[in-house]
């Protein structure tokens, strides 16, 4: 079921029709497109690597489990039909992405954020896989907005992070935003560029493979991730040559980000700048268990590119650009 590949390459030409002031693109395009995509979402069958281990877990009688986080147990309980919590999870995740690109994103790169949901490894498919995480993301999504980049309230920001993780458990990791955010900010872009680019080297040579068999070592004996279960994966697929040329197209993207990210002075970019540099760092890293914090960062990594490219120089972007006033 791989509709949506040709459904976001529509959505990137739509949403490069011209558009005056950008007023059309802002009013039509951009809510039509997240509808469509919405919709498909919402009433995709057979599609993700956990479709169907939610349904055993949750709706099958002979394997429905109790053992689960117990706000996500609620809310998958409220639905007597497994399609109703798809829909429903669908429809919660995509209203808080869109809430973000239509409050941050700049109308001239409204294409840029579907390219990079269609095309970045994780996203796209990994949206329509983990619906524990897309609840969890759809809790954070509110709680970074109102006391993470439009006020510093740190203890309502905890709370927040706890409601989350009673969705997901990785929604924990969050906890340690408002310690690292100014040391991160304070740290050159460009040694973190530094640093991508030597974990995606190492991610051809299976150092990260090594990694990931220690952490999950470490977190055998723990409650928090099945470690069998990524162990074998990590075996299988962290070391992937196909997935390390993946990430390192990213460094693209990431050596804008660390060029303009002392120029940018627009309101929250500070916070976007250091969500992405932490998304950068757990994607480059490429250990296998990734998707369970990036698919949390992915939107602010996005937001920081497009406000980082919207302030090149015209001949930087190409005369095609320049059509429009940026």
């Amino acid at each position: 079921m791989q509709v949506h590949i040709p459904l976001l390459i529509l959505c990137v030409l739509l949403c490069l029709i011209p558009s005056k002031n950008g007023t059309f693109r802002e009013k039509w395009i951009m809510p039509f497109c997240m509808l469509l995509i919405t919709v498909y979402m919402a009433i995709r069958y057979d599609y993700g690597l956990d479709f169907w281990s939610y349904y055993n877990a949750f709706f099958l009688e002979t394997t429905r489990t109790e053992v689960t986080e117990p706000l996500f147990w609620l809310f998958a309980h409220i639905f007597s039909k497994y399609y109703q919590l798809v829909a429903a999870s669908s429809i919660a995740l995509m209203i808080a992405i869109y809430f973000w690109v239509k409050k941050y994103m700049p109308y001239q790169w409204y294409s840029l954020f579907f390219l990079c949901f269609m095309c970045i490894p994780g996203m796209s498919f990994s949206m329509m896989t983990a619906m524990r995480t897309v609840m969890a993301f759809a809790v954070m999504a509110w709680g970074l907005y109102k006391y993470y980049i439009k006020s510093n309230k740190v203890g309502l920001f905890v709370v927040t992070v706890i409601i989350a993780t009673l969705f997901h458990n990785s929604a924990i990791f969050f906890l340690l935003l408002p310690l690292i955010t100014n040391a991160i900010w304070k740290v050159k872009p460009f040694v973190f560029f530094i640093i991508f680019i030597f974990f995606s080297i190492f991610s051809f040579t299976g150092i990260t493979q090594e990694i990931s068999y220690s952490i999950f070592g470490l977190l055998k004996n723990t409650t928090l991730i099945d470690a069998d279960y990524y162990m074998h994966y990590a075996e299988k697929y962290v070391s992937n040559v196909n997935g390390a040329i993946a990430r390192s197209m990213l460094l693209f993207p990431a050596f804008f980000i660390c060029k303009y990210a002392r120029k940018i002075k627009d309101e929250g970019f500070k916070q976007f700048y250091v969500l992405s540099i932490i998304y950068l760092s757990i994607y480059f890293l490429s250990l296998d268990i990734e998707f369970r914090f990036t698919l949390y960062l992915f939107i602010f990594f996005i937001i920081a590119l497009a406000m980082c490219l919207r302030k090149m120089k015209p001949l930087e972007i190409g005369r095609a650009s320049c059509r429009e006033r940026v």
